[in-house]
């Protein structure tokens, strides 16, 4: 079946070890009611089954692509998925993840319709279990009556938020700016790439959860402690804010809120070392110990605790 490239949508995959999910994410996308499409699946370096369904499903649908690369992370197989990608229209999805049937319709009529250069959408977050799937919180993006600009997604995206990045569907022109995943990164890239995008170009979003987020605890986050990505969250935010002259009492009440935020997380978890070294952290940085946030924290974690 011969693709037509013009209104082609290029869906990049990044697959690690993901045989138990990765069919189901990959028939979401080529099930999808807008039918110009390739699936890129960038399988890294997986030790599993997933290289061989991938290479089953692509002799069913020549619609897949199929790249193997040396095992080298997110990052890294995202961007070699932009640098094969053929489509006019570039998005992603995780290779545990699932796409609403109409996503990709709406998404570029959106782009047509609003004259931008990339638009979001809302995330949908579930579990499974034997089969079943048991839905949780939805998120919307942050309203805007023109597009998503840098200080909408820097100062009011909470981190709990930032899956909606996974959703984006843009222009192949976004792509081909300059800008790349940082490799470097290990956490927190999604959140760094899409900043930098967002002061190029044009961001619109639909209020609609058409993307179904799966948590679990072999999702690729899973394996970065608390204190990890606070690190590399507010090594991101620093960059930023200095560079775009950001308030000096925005900037403290930001990094004050992430302090609070990751250690509410590590008591939630019963992580009490790891608690502890946010809290040192937090005292010799912001004013914590003099927040009333801090001390509902400590009393709802105790009442959880005892009761």
């Amino acid at each position: 079946m011969a693709m037509n490239n013009s209104g082609l949508v290029s869906v990049i995959m990044p697959a690690y070890n993901a045989e138990s999910t990765i069919l189901e994410s990959c028939r979401s996308v080529l099930n999808q009611s807008y039918d110009n499409i390739e699936l890129v699946v960038v399988n890294d370096g997986s030790t599993d089954g997933t290289l061989s369904k991938i290479e089953e499903l692509r002799h069913s649908d020549p619609r897949v692509v199929l790249v193997t690369l040396k095992n080298g992370g997110v990052s890294k197989a995202r961007n070699f998925g932009i640098s094969v990608a053929r489509g006019s229209f570039i998005a992603f999805l995780d290779a545990d993840d699932i796409y609403d049937k109409e996503k990709v319709k709406k998404q570029v009529k959106a782009l047509n319709n609003l004259k931008c250069d990339a638009v979001i959408s809302g995330v949908k977050r579930f579990t499974e279990t034997l089969g079943d799937k048991r839905w949780l919180q939805g998120s919307l993006p942050p309203r805007n009556n023109e597009y998503i600009s840098f200080s909408d997604v820097l100062l009011r995206l909470p981190t709990s938020n930032y899956a909606l990045f996974h959703t984006a569907l843009a222009r192949k022109e976004v792509f081909r700016s300059g800008e790349c995943y940082s490799e470097s990164l290990k956490t927190g890239e999604d959140w760094d790439y899409w900043l930098r995008l967002s002061q190029k170009f044009r961001f619109r979003a639909l209020y609609e959860e058409l993307y179904f987020y799966r948590k679990h605890d072999a999702s690729a986050t899973s394996s970065y402690t608390d204190l990890m990505t606070l690190k590399t969250h507010l090594e991101i935010f620093n960059k930023y804010h200095s560079a775009h002259a950001l308030g000096r009492s925005e900037a403290r009440k930001w990094i004050l809120a992430k302090y609070l935020e990751f250690f509410n997380n590590c008591l939630y978890k019963s992580h009490y070392r790891e608690a502890g070294a946010i809290f040192i952290r937090g005292v010799l940085n912001t004013s914590m110990i003099f927040r009333r946030r801090f001390y509902e924290i400590l009393k709802d974690r105790i009442k959880e605790k005892v009761f």
